[in-house]
């Protein structure tokens, strides 16, 4: 028998139910009909809605957890995302002085600064707050110049942390580049520090 244009072509016709009239005298069958319920569907019917309310289902649950996310129900995923991300931006994206390590023990936290900058940079002083009435000072000696990839280790006393404590510190760094003075950076992230027993 020679193949149909649906055939033909590849094309299956849409998935329909097969609706049969009945014969003049005769009951309509049950099952049947507009009304037929959703178990009288074809497997194929049945199988496209079950894969829509799944997709339906899945953006509702990652809308609810994004939701959930930015108002802070999750405060450890929360904390770990914003941690990671301040200190990926301090270590690559600030510019340009970067902190390339930290560490806090008690009340004596260390960062490492590195220059990023083609030019000798002098770094003049550094600023470290976790609130407007607690600016913390270096107990290191500044000023201090880095070449170009220069590092250094800079030393601070702070409000003192225990266990596993996290402080967040807002970072101002004032510098010479060159021969142009009077320059400052102000860090776009809080730097999180996470106390180290």
């Amino acid at each position: 028998m020679p193949a149909g244009p649906h055939q033909a072509f590849g094309f299956r016709p849409p998935c329909f139910p097969a609706f049969s009239s009945p014969k003049p005298g005769q009951p309509a069958p049950s099952g049947s009909g507009p009304s037929a319920p959703h178990s009288a569907l074809p497997p194929c019917a049945r199988a496209q809605a079950s894969t829509e309310y799944l997709i339906v289902l899945a953006v509702v649950l990652t809308l609810a957890l994004i939701i959930l996310g930015a108002f802070g129900l999750f405060p450890s995923f929360s904390y770990g995302a914003q941690a990671g991300d301040s200190a990926r931006w301090w270590a690559s994206a600030a510019s340009p002085l970067q902190i390339a390590d930290f560490k806090q023990t008690g009340s004596s936290l260390s960062i490492i600064l590195v220059n990023s900058a083609p030019l000798t940079v002098r770094v003049g002083g550094i600023n470290l707050s976790t609130r407007p009435s607690a600016i913390y000072t270096p107990s290191t000696s500044l000023p201090v110049s880095l070449p170009s990839g220069g590092r250094t280790q800079v030393d601070f006393t702070t409000e003192s942390c225990a266990g596993r404590q996290t402080l967040a510190y807002e970072v101002s760094i004032s510098y010479t580049a060159g021969q142009v003075g009077g320059l400052s950076e102000l860090g776009a992230k809080p730097l999180y520090v996470q106390c180290s027993d």
